[in-house]
Parts: structure tokens; C-alpha cells; sequence
């Protein structure tokens, strides 16, 4: 019995020995203990910024953007992004916490914030670029390519931000920009088709040709052979005669280069509502109709009849017929250079007080050889509405009633039979350069640019009067 307790008793004294001998051991700093285990409780917070058209995607999930770009990972998670760019762009670079252009991936131990940058991809599309001077100077681009004088042409790829730079000659200055640009400041154009540009210098204290310079020396006149509704105007470069139509008649009347009567020539045909017609080359005229249609007829010195509709004639659908007497009013023609087609202008009336009737500008390049058969813009015809009228003609006019492209400028010539006033525009961007207030007569309609650069304008009742540059 009493061995047995000296037994127990030694066995305890051997373990209490052992614990405090590991007590000891712990406590004095020995290299042989591991450190604590701490839990990875800790989160931090991963941004995603998209540049451009792509998305980025996480692996591990949790970053999808385009939509989720923000995600909290535990510190230890390794995070490999990936970039994938839409149709039409290219994945550029990685800033912020990756960079370059290859992967992305590190470890979340502190919030990350990556950006992921994508770019259009290279057009293999190229367009020209046409610069003209008028005048003395001298047009350069950046980037390089066109040196005018020397070098007016090059080709730029698509999309291409082309600045022109007019330097004028020593006693000129820029007086301003036609076709592509307009004003008379740096042009700057993006290259999504082929365009043209001309850059018009002018001597200091020359006038440039502006409509507002023009002043009528004369009073108006009564044209006695048209008892009312006189429309629209054209010189007849071919014959030298001006004709004027007459609407709800279809009928157009002969004059001198003095406004003698010569006789009329009934229009077949085509709707008699005819409000505008315009000279186009050789014995062509074109005539339109409030119906938004327009007619190509072969008027001569001696034809008093002529017949408008199809295969004797070509027309042409320019825009649905939406609203009565709010259709086409009137019409101008570029003639086209070497290896251009003649471009077709046309404006629809519209009104300020029906939405359905807007104010409108058009146009559409003649096809070249024109087949006699009816061309339409919902079918085989490319029409083409440069601007908005409404938006760029907004408290100046609320119609359009007649129209003259003048190819001295490269601009158009827009009455507007409501504002009494003709306006100077750009054809492209709707720019209005210069106004000139119309007086003496009622309801102008029509316009013309007469053989010595005269404008002459037609009034509803049957008026001309003459506006001559100062």
C-alpha cells in the first residue's frame, strides 16, 4: 500500500516537472515554436474602370464589367482579369494596378483599382480630300498630306480629324470656307467620305461675295403676260432666255434677257402645282411640284409643248407627300465638274404651325447616262438631307420657298416667302453666311442668278425685281 502511493505520488512529480519544463521552454523565446495562426477575416475592395467599347471579367467570379465593376475579395485571393473588346475595337492597355497590354493579375492584400482601355479598331476605308483656292494663298493640313498650291489632293483613312490651315499671299486674307467648312477660321473635318473644300482669299477692303451687299437699284416690275401665281425663276444658260413657272397651271413662261415676252410651253404630264424650276445644262430644265416630285424636260428656243412624265421625261420622287400645298417649292443644281454627276437640290416648303410639313433641304446626284424611268427615294434613288432645316434655320424663317445653288461661292440661295428675306447658306451644315431683306413686292418666291451676277427675284402675284452687288 504505502509503495503504491510512492508510485502515484513520483508519476505526478515527473508530469508537473514535464509542464513546467514546457512552460519554461515557450516562455523563453526558442526559435522552435511556429507563429500564432491569425484567420484571413480581412476583405478588400477591387474597382473595375472601362475606357471604350469592351468588358473585363475576374477570375475568381466576381467582376463582370461592363455591369459589375466592383467586387470585395479575402486578402489572400489572386485575381486574374481579363479584357475582351466589342465588335470594331481592339483592347489598347492596362493602367492603375496593372499595366501594359498582356495579363493582369495580383494578390488582394489592399484595395486595387484597375483601368482597362479600349480603341477603334484601324478602317481599312479611305476617302479624298479636295482642297480649292480662290484667290492668292496657300492651304496646308495636319496631319500632312495636302500642301495647296502644290499638293490639293490626298487620301486619309476613315475617320481620319483633318485641321486645314489657310495662309493668305501678302495683301490677301481668308475671306471664308465653302463646301466642307464654312466661316472663315481653321476648318476642320473628320474624314467619313470623300469631300471638298475651297478656301477663298480676298484683297483687304474687297467685299466678299455676300448676299447682304446686294442692294435693288430699281423698283420692282410687273411681268403683264402672267396673271398671278408666278413661282419660280431660271436663266436658261442654253437659249439665254429666263423662264418662269407659273403654279396651279403647269405652264412656264418665255422672256428676254429684258423681260420681253417670248411665248409659254405647256407641261405635260406631271402635277400642275408646279413651283420651281432650275436650269441644269445644255436644253435641260428641271421643273418640281408641290406633289414632292420632280421632272427633267428638254426645253429649246421654239418647243411650246413638252411632256414631263415617264419614258418622255425622267422624274424623280424626292420625299413622301405628306401635307397639301406644303411639298417641294423649290429647286437648284451644281452643275458637276469633270468626273462629278450634277447634284439636284430641292426644298420643301414646310410650315410653323404643322409638324407633319417641316421645313426640309435635299438632294441627289443625277445618274449618268439617267434612265426615262421614275427614280424614288424609298426604291432606287439615294436622297440625301444634309442638315436639319428646322434646327438650322430656328427663328430666321418658317419656310423655304425658292432656291439657286451660285456656283460663284459654292453656296446656296433660300427665299423664304414668310421671312421676306433670302439667305446665304453652306450646303452641307445648314450655315447661314449672309441674309438680304426682300422689299418692294409681295410674296417672293423664286430666285435666279441672272447673265452679269444679278439676283433676280420672282413674287407670287407676277413681280420681278433685280438686286445688283454694290
Amino acid at each position: 500500500m504505502l509503495a503504491t502511493k510512492s508510485l502515484r505520488m513520483t508519476v505526478s512529480l515527473l508530469f508537473a516537472a514535464s509542464f513546467v519544463s514546457i512552460l519554461a521552454c515557450g516562455g523563453g523565446g526558442g526559435g522552435n515554436t511556429p507563429p500564432p495562426i491569425i484567420p484571413d477575416s480581412v476583405n478588400n475592395t477591387l474597382t473595375v474602370t472601362v475606357t471604350g467599347n469592351g468588358t473585363v471579367i475576374s477570375s475568381p467570379i466576381g467582376i463582370d464589367c461592363g455591369s459589375d465593376c466592383s467586387h470585395q475579395y479575402s486578402q489572400s485571393t489572386q485575381v486574374t482579369l481579363t479584357a475582351t473588346p466589342a465588335t470594331g475595337y481592339l483592347f489598347s492597355s492596362w493602367s492603375g494596378d496593372c499595366s501594359g497590354s498582356s495579363s493582369c493579375s495580383f494578390d488582394m492584400n489592399s484595395n486595387r483599382s484597375v483601368s482597362a482601355v479600349f480603341i477603334e479598331e484601324p478602317s481599312n476605308q479611305e476617302y479624298s480630300l479636295d482642297v480649292t483656292i480662290t484667290g492668292s494663298g496657300s492651304v496646308t493640313s495636319s496631319p500632312a498630306g495636302i500642301d495647296c498650291g502644290s499638293d490639293c489632293t490626298h487620301i486619309y483613312s476613315e475617320n481620319t480629324n483633318v485641321i486645314l490651315t489657310a495662309s493668305p499671299s501678302s495683301g490677301f486674307v481668308l475671306s471664308h470656307w465653302t463646301g466642307a467648312c464654312s466661316g472663315n477660321v481653321t476648318c476642320q473635318i473628320e474624314m467619313n467620305e470623300n469631300k471638298a473644300v475651297t478656301a477663298i482669299f480676298s484683297e483687304p477692303g474687297q467685299s466678299p461675295l455676300l448676299i447682304q451687299n446686294y442692294s435693288a437699284p430699281n423698283d420692282a416690275f410687273q411681268l403683264g403676260d402672267i396673271p398671278n401665281n408666278a413661282s419660280g425663276i431660271t436663266w436658261h444658260e442654253g437659249i439665254q432666255q429666263y423662264l418662269v413657272v407659273r403654279n396651279g397651271s403647269a405652264l412656264i413662261y418665255r422672256y428676254s434677257e429684258d423681260f420681253q415676252f417670248m411665248g409659254t410651253v405647256n407641261v405635260g404630264g406631271i402635277n400642275n402645282d408646279t413651283e420651281g424650276l432650275a436650269y441644269v445644262t445644255n436644253n435641260e430644265v428641271m421643273i418640281v411640284s408641290e406633289d414632292n416630285m420632280a421632272s427633267k424636260l428638254n426645253i429649246d428656243e421654239s418647243i411650246s409643248m413638252v411632256d414631263g412624265s415617264v419614258p418622255n421625261s425622267q422624274q424623280y420622287r424626292l420625299l413622301p407627300f405628306t401635307v397639301s400645298n406644303k411639298g417641294l417649292e423649290g429647286v437648284a443644281v451644281r452643275k458637276g465638274a469633270v468626273g462629278e454627276l450634277n447634284r439636284v437640290y430641292a426644298c420643301q416648303e414646310g410650315t410653323g404651325t404643322n409638324s407633319e410639313a417641316d421645313m426640309r433641304v435635299v438632294y441627289f446626284d443625277m445618274p449618268e447616262p439617267d434612265p426615262n424611268i421614275l427614280l424614288s427615294y424609298d426604291n432606287n434613288l439615294d436622297v440625301i438631307e444634309p442638315f436639319n432645316a428646322e434646327q438650322a434655320f430656328s427663328g430666321v424663317v418658317t419656310d423655304l420657298a425658292g432656291m439657286l445653288y451660285d456656283d460663284r461661292t459654292g453656296h446656296l440661295i433660300i427665299v423664304s416667302q414668310e421671312g421676306r428675306k433670302a439667305l446665304q447658306v453652306e450646303p452641307e451644315t445648314g450655315a447661314i453666311i449672309s441674309q438680304l431683306d426682300l422689299t418692294g413686292a409681295p410674296q417672293f418666291e423664286g430666285v435666279t442668278l441672272g447673265p452679269e451676277g444679278e439676283l433676280v427675284f420672282v413674287s407670287e402675284p407676277n413681280s420681278i425685281r433685280i438686286y445688283t452687288l454694290n
